[in-house]
């Protein structure tokens, strides 16, 4: 596949760092399913890019009852991310692998 959920997840998350709360605020005027996508990716990256648990918390509080989708619908797998109420278009470990790791 080219772009699409998969290219934006590997773009966003080779950034050396991301500023949280800045972020935070950028997403509280967009909404809950910007919420529940971006929490998700704090979420796989929080150790790399220390996020603090109390700006998680926050992105928790603006998601709504769900469900979201981080890419467009698909007929084949999809995961699911119950903490973020965040259907994946492809496996949750498939999903995960596109986290470039530092």
């Amino acid at each position: 596949r080219s772009g699409g959920a998969e290219e934006a997840v590997r773009g966003v998350s080779a950034f050396a760092y991301i500023d949280a709360d800045a972020l935070l605020g950028i997403v509280s005027a967009v909404g809950p399913s910007a919420a529940a996508r971006v929490g998700w990716l704090l979420t796989e990256k929080a150790a790399d890019w220390h996020v603090a648990p109390e700006c998680l918390q926050a992105l928790k509080d603006m998601v709504g009852s769900g469900p979201y989708r981080l890419g467009p619908a698909c007929g084949g797998p999809t995961g699911f991310s119950a903490e973020w109420r965040l259907i994946l278009p492809d496996a949750d470990e498939e999903a995960s692998s596109w986290i470039t790791r530092s």
